[in-house]
């Protein structure tokens, strides 16, 4: 009997479409649970919806923690708080009688229960990072620069959407970033809002600093930890370009002194990220100055004001976010190899890179003080959307539960880069905690010292 041909279903637009989409996840402080944002999209509607789900590492159910309330609500970049007692995320919803105008920030436990609402920012959020404290949220929110206070940026927003004219008017160099209009007339700012009073305080009012206007995220600034500092990155030009080379800045949040921690004409500076510690920051670094399509290298920036590239003998692109290791001994990043994007670890003591998870497509990854990782991948059309979570130091990594998949050993063959520090490195006079203590004249010519 002749052997019939299994029916294969064809792969259409319906298809791709039917397929959900988990975002970002965020790891509880104990790493026995992950959250992320899910979402699904109609076609017969035109309209996408999310809704968060919480993830179990320890192979348990997955558990809707939020519901869609109507066909295009959105909740979506969940953050576990430090304490473990509340999920921070962005959305618009109707709460109490008011609808929400602009995206808006609010917390929920994650045992469930009603969302609430924190505070009204009427031009919205964009983005957002927890003190460590757990009891003040940093986000970022397009204003009207020479504005001050809450109201009169309500009221200028309010007039904005009542006009009559629907053209962009503008004499800024940047107004448009790929697909979209940067907010007209208005710039991003970062801003503090206390989680128990709802009261906002905007950082940069009153000055000239902005955060970049090619959508700004988290990883354009980060919070020292102690809770009393933040680092930005920054357009230090009064003409504001894409091109421009950014500076990093550090304001001081009791009396809003802001100083500049590193700015160089050759090179741009993005990402930055505070070490357990505090006494390092790790950075993107691109030495636009010999080319503008220089990728993106790690750095790091001491206490002293010495900085220097670590990964310039690795011939791999760097991005964001960037991660430090329990002991400020590695970093974790995502780059590409081959066309495919793994999660990997790079030790500053040996300055050798190695994969911890491969993709596939390692979409977002985050860090618990456990020592869990999890990665969300899109490994192929039939290993799509998944969560996947293992010990940051371990052989093997395996997916959490989800709805599309259980919870199975996933092997992954990682093997230590052999690269080694250049002979002009391992020839640094002086070294501190495996950084180089070079003079600003030659720290840029591959000054780094690995311990």
């Amino acid at each position: 009997m002749a052997t019939q041909k299994k029916k294969s279903k064809q792969f259409d637009v319906d298809t791709l479409w039917q397929i959900e989409r988990v975002g970002a996840p965020s790891l509880s402080p104990d790493g026995a649970q992950a959250v992320a944002a899910v979402t699904r999209y109609s076609m017969e509607k035109n309209k996408s919806s999310a809704s968060l789900w919480l993830l179990s590492t320890l192979g348990g159910a997955p558990r809707a923690l939020t519901s869609a309330g109507s066909p295009d609500s959105k909740d979506g970049a969940p953050q576990w708080s430090p304490k473990g007692d509340l999920i921070a995320f962005v959305a618009r919803r109707e709460q109490e009688g008011s609808k929400d105008e602009e995206a808006q920030l609010y917390v929920i436990a994650p045992d469930g229960g009603e969302a609430r609402r924190v505070g009204s920012i009427a031009t919205g959020v964009e983005a957002f990072k927890w003190f460590p404290d757990g009891k003040r949220i940093a986000f970022i929110s397009w204003v009207w620069p020479k504005l001050k206070g809450a109201a009169a940026q309500a009221k200028a927003l309010k007039e904005f959407k009542e006009r009559k004219e629907s053209g962009y008017l503008t004499d800024e160099a940047v107004y448009r970033y790929w697909d979209h209009h940067v907010p007209m007339g208005r710039v991003a700012h970062l801003h503090i809002v206390d989680i128990a009073t709802g009261k906002t305080r905007d950082l940069f009012e009153g000055t000239d600093f902005e955060l970049t206007r090619a959508d700004p995220d988290a990883n354009c600034f980060d919070i020292s930890p102690d809770g009393r500092r933040i680092v930005f990155s920054h357009d230090p030009q009064a003409e504001k370009r894409l091109d421009n080379r950014y500076a990093l800045a550090e304001i001081e949040l009791r009396g809003g002194a802001i100083r500049t921690l590193l700015q160089d004409k050759d090179w741009h500076f993005t990402a930055p990220r505070y070490s357990h510690a505090g006494q390092h920051l790790a950075f993107l670094a691109s030495n636009q100055g010999k080319k503008h399509t220089m990728p993106d290298q790690l750095a790091v920036l001491d206490t002293h004001g010495h900085w220097a590239v670590l990964s310039e003998d690795w011939d791999h692109e760097v991005t964001a976010p960037l991660r430090w290791d329990e002991d400020d001994l590695g970093l974790l990043f995502g780059a590409e190899e081959k066309g495919r994007r793994h999660l990997w670890r790079f030790d500053v003591k040996t300055c050798a890179a190695f994969k911890l998870f491969e993709g596939g497509n390692a979409t977002a990854f985050a860090l618990a003080p456990a020592r869990w990782w999890c990665s969300t991948t899109a490994c192929s059309i039939r290993r799509v959307c998944r969560c996947w979570t293992a010990r940051a130091k371990a052989a093997t990594a395996w997916p959490a539960a989800s709805r599309a998949s259980t919870t199975a050993c996933w092997p992954t063959t990682s093997s230590p880069a052999t690269r080694k520090c250049s002979t002009r490195a391992r020839r640094a006079t002086k070294c501190r905690c495996g950084w180089s203590t070079r003079p600003a004249s030659t720290r840029r010519r591959n000054t780094r010292c690995c311990m």
